[in-house]
């Protein structure tokens, strides 16, 4: 597996299945952060695992993003091997780089075998385990860290003195913390629980699927097939893992809610708690607009303005024809990166009569945020509601329909097709006043994932002082109906072309990644509401 010359190398191991939760994209990530801190280390980062087809699209991130990152040989990416207690006396560390996994396997082979272990605080089990000693609890790192991982592997490989030393505690530690006797009589006690948790998991299943709350059709990715009993045992059982949770329906979140009535010591399902409830109202559950509801139209015609960012102008007109599906009149402000495709748009939009076209050429800089924030904010002021979209293609996903179906997930959510969603829309904000920002609501819990950092300096800037921990609602992928003043916070920081970030920019991770999860917060500080879209029979 390893020729005579990568032995003399100072090897960095991670094994597992190539998965999002085992976070080889964060074990890339600090290899890239070691190529920077010390281009001239002999570090090689090794990952020995399998990928699976249920997977295989996440491999395809990983080893794209590896060939971006530049890493060369200094990361590998290796299959299964039947011996692994021959990898962990050949790696000089291991580095367990899972977002959540209770107690890997690997982490117990290799301390056992006296190869020091690295791995991140509250991601996973392991923590617990070198939290128990002096001297091995330097070795947890801070949440999902990939500069402190890399600092910390610099530590090992400059100092073959500390490496020993540690080598020698991990082993220690791994005889008294991994006795087996002690081992079998906690499995007993587990199985106890777990034979409890498997009935409380059927009782569950069944008590939801007496009801008609849960629905199926939007917790269900597209494309898939299940029974109704087969998605609310996968809910359920999603739920008692604490991983992988999507919304049972529109608008509730599960987490915040199990979260605020302490739940989850209890192995209580926080969507049957609810139902059971009464469905009472709180931050859990967000004002959902039903678009196969009836709306009336606003009596007085707001005036509207719709802001799209044409990267890719190839896909402009299919926002038009579902703009123009409604009956709604508004102003087009088109942003695009080159004069001559302002030409071309201009040309073909000569016909356009639901209101004016103001097209403009800005740099390629910003994505779509900068255009409508440092471009077109004055004008766009002058406005009741403003729609922003841009046109979307990931070109790095390949081989998949992940970004097809998103669009079109946020098309019939945001502007027309199956509803006339522009239409409805509209009238909620003719109703209310108050009401600052729609956006379609994501069946999936998404976080700040790693623009936590980004979003609380911005969100000083902005006046914004508190931010949530976990998981929050906000337009995922950037597409959004507002009111301008709802915005204004954001407007008035006044941010030039080069505060943006420059390309090419990471897939997550960055200035604009925060603007986008830290617009709820905006509209909330501008003393503002916001809804969310239910488009029956579309999700993602």
């Amino acid at each position: 597996m390893f020729d005579e010359a990568a032995n003399k190398r100072f090897v960095v191991l991670g094994v597992g299945t190539v998965e999002y939760r085992k976070g080889v994209d964060l074990f890339i990530a600090t290899a890239a952060e070691i190529m920077r801190l010390a281009p001239e280390s002999n570090i090689v980062m090794v990952w020995v695992g399998t990928i699976v087809d249920s997977y295989r699209q996440y491999a395809g991130f990983i080893v794209e993003q590896a060939e971006r990152s530049g890493l060369g040989d200094r990361f590998k990416l290796v299959g299964e091997t039947p011996n692994l207690q021959a990898v962990y006396e050949f790696a000089d560390l291991c580095l367990i780089s899972s977002r959540l996994d209770p107690l890997p396997n690997v982490a117990i082979e290799a301390m056992t075998a006296g190869t020091p272990v690295l791995c991140f605080d509250k991601a996973t089990g392991v923590a617990e385990i070198l939290a128990g000693d002096s001297e091995t609890s330097a070795c947890i790192l801070p949440f999902l860290s990939v500069e402190a991982a890399a600092r910390k592997i610099l530590e090992f490989y400059r100092s073959p003195g500390y490496k020993a030393s540690m080598s020698e505690r991990m082993r220690s530690l791994a005889r008294v913390r991994f006795d087996m006797e002690s081992y079998v009589g906690k499995l007993v006690g587990l199985e106890v629980n777990l034979s409890a948790s498997v009935r409380q998991g059927e009782w569950d299943v069944a008590a939801l699927q007496d009801t008609d709350d849960f629905v199926a059709g939007f917790y269900l990715p597209r494309d898939w097939t299940s029974t109704r009993e087969e998605v609310i045992h996968s809910f359920v059982k999603s739920c008692q893992k604490r991983i992988y949770i999507r919304k049972p329906a529109p608008g509730f979140d599960p987490q915040r809610y199990a979260k605020h009535h302490d739940l989850a010591p209890r192995g209580v399902n926080p969507f049957l708690h609810f139902v059971k409830a009464g469905k009472p109202a709180g931050p859990w559950q967000e004002t959902v607009i039903n678009l196969a509801d009836d709306l009336p139209r606003p009596k007085e015609p707001l005036r509207v303005a719709v802001h799209v960012h044409a990267f890719y102008p190839d896909l402009l007109t299919t926002i038009i024809e579902r703009l123009v599906s409604n009956r709604s009149k508004f102003d087009l402000f088109i942003s695009v990166t080159s004069d001559a495709v302002a030409r071309e748009i201009g040309r073909s939009l000569r016909g356009y009569g639901r209101g004016s076209t103001e097209i403009r050429s800005v740099p390629n800089h910003g994505r779509d945020i900068a255009p409508l924030v440092t471009e077109f904010a004055t004008a766009l002021l002058d406005y009741d509601v403003i729609g922003h979209f841009h046109t979307k293609k990931s070109v790095h996903v390949v081989g998949s329909n992940l970004v097809r179906d998103w669009v079109d997930f946020l098309a019939e959510n945001l502007l027309g097709g199956k509803y006339r969603a522009m239409d409805k829309i509209l009238s909620m904000f003719a109703q209310d006043r108050m009401l600052g920002l729609v956006f379609a609501d994501d069946p999936n819990l998404i976080g700040w994932d790693r623009n936590l950092a980004f979003a609380e300096g911005l969100g000083r800037r902005i006046g914004i002082e508190s931010l949530p921990e976990a998981f929050f609602p906000f337009p995922v992928g950037t597409m959004f109906w507002a009111r301008p003043q709802a915005l204004k916070p954001l407007f008035d920081v006044r941010l030039k072309w080069e505060d943006y970030p420059e390309e090419p920019l990471p897939i997550d991770g960055s200035m604009l990644h925060a603007v986008e999860r830290l617009l709820p917060f905006i509209v909330e500080k501008a003393g503002f509401s916001r809804m969310v879209t239910y488009a029956p029979g579309v999700t993602r």
